[in-house]
């Protein structure tokens, strides 16, 4: 009887301890779920550029990776490349006599600068080692695995940084603070943007088992042993989380996106007029001003080039616009953004006739969840949800027999 008494306390100490663990659990998963899509809204809402019409603040572009000298030699296949992460393992064997990879040597190094280059033109990237997402060749050797992942010259690269203007000559660096997840990638803008919609699916799904286990634990520590009590109080929790999170997220989509089409777009009037200028072309800084954004009239008083810049710039910000306010209208964001105090943003109405990529630009792209994570829920998910639920009512028969 006394042992009895005795489990049945450290039982219910136990279910207490674990119930702010996994709690805290629950909020750091949801945190990292909440950041990663954020990544994902903020690069949906940053039309890709051409390098001719990059200005200051986040940039999406794409190019091939063009050496400025500087190469290094990957440290096993001594291939040359802008970037390596090289790791070392030894296969080894453990007491119960299984093998398992033993990590022995972890060393990563960049190149301060390589240039991106596209069609319009050549910018300068400045990396650092965290940014590179990139594939990994593996070679084995007697009991060794060495595993290298690589960035190469000629290789063609998505980069997601914030250019910086230094007296007239752009960059693209990943310090700044902005509204952009610094990546440089072999794998494109979909690519990056499908793993981190899969990415924060799968943090999500953690925060919320990790919410339901916290659920069950108390009931257990406070002898409850209902199941309507206990699906109750999870769909509760999970039901008013999951609207708390989605409403604060739809408000800093909002208004973290309506802050950026306007200081874009305050940017892009500081570098038009300055271009204009050149030719002795005034500007009000009316967007719908017909004859100064004139092709043929421009074409006259501008360099080719300073033509180009102009266009492009138009075109990005009239983009940067276009999908803040599709998005605005969306559901439920059409009802909400009122409420909350963010108006949408006035269009560029000149942009389908004067810039010549706008058309390109203006959509978001719907990108799917990755087929790996559709082959997670098919292959563990169905199989864990029709399993799980028809064993637990076997044993709540059985406990009500039992009682009965």
């Amino acid at each position: 009887m006394f042992q009895l008494t005795m489990w049945k306390t450290w039982h219910s100490v136990l279910c207490w301890l674990a119930v702010p663990v996994l709690i805290i659990m629950a909020c750091l998963f949801q945190d990292v779920g909440f950041d990663v899509l954020q990544g994902m809204r903020q690069l949906e809402r940053t039309p890709r550029s051409q390098i001719v019409s990059v200005i200051e603040g986040e940039v999406n572009l794409e190019g091939q990776a063009v050496s400025v000298g500087e190469v290094l030699s990957a440290p096993h296949s001594n291939t040359e490349c802008f970037y390596y992460l090289y790791i070392l393992e030894e296969e080894r064997t453990d007491s119960d006599g299984d093998t398992y990879w033993a990590e022995i040597l972890r060393e990563s190094q960049t190149v301060g600068r390589f240039n991106l280059q596209d069609a319009s033109g050549v910018i300068p990237i400045l990396p650092n080692r965290d940014v590179y997402s990139v594939d990994s060749d593996v070679y084995y050797q007697g009991s060794y695995r060495h595993t290298e992942y690589r960035f190469h010259p000629g290789d063609t690269a998505f980069v997601f940084g914030y250019a910086q203007n230094n007296a007239g000559q752009y960059s693209v660096e990943f310090e700044s603070e902005g509204q952009y997840t610094p990546v440089v990638s072999a794998f494109g803008e979909k690519g990056e943007r499908q793993g981190m919609a899969s990415s924060s699916l799968l943090w999500s799904f953690g925060a919320l088992a990790s919410a339901s286990f916290a659920v069950m634990f108390c009931c257990w520590a406070l002898n409850v042993h209902r199941l309507l009590v206990f699906l109750s109080i999870v769909s509760m929790v999970q039901g008013l989380g999951l609207v708390y999170l989605g409403l604060a997220m739809l408000k800093h989509d909002l208004e973290s996106s309506h802050e950026r089409a306007v200081r874009q777009q305050e940017r892009a009037q500081e570098e038009i007029e300055s271009l204009l200028r050149k030719s002795g072309e005034s500007w009000s800084g009316d967007w719908e001003e017909k004859d100064v954004f004139d092709q043929k009239r421009l074409d006259a008083g501008l360099p080719s080039k300073d033509l180009d810049r102009v266009q492009g710039i138009y075109g990005d910000v009239a983009a940067g616009i276009t999908r803040f306010n599709a998005v605005r209208a969306r559901f439920p964001e059409r009802f909400l953004a009122p409420l909350w105090g963010v108006k949408p943003v006035s269009e560029m109405p000149l942009a389908e006739s004067f810039a010549p990529g706008f058309d390109g630009q203006k959509d978001i792209v719907k990108v799917p969840i990755g087929s790996w994570t559709w082959g997670l829920m098919l292959v563990f998910g169905v199989p864990t949800a029709i399993i799980l639920p028809f064993v637990g009512f076997r044993k709540i028969k059985e406990k009500r027999y039992i009682e009965n």
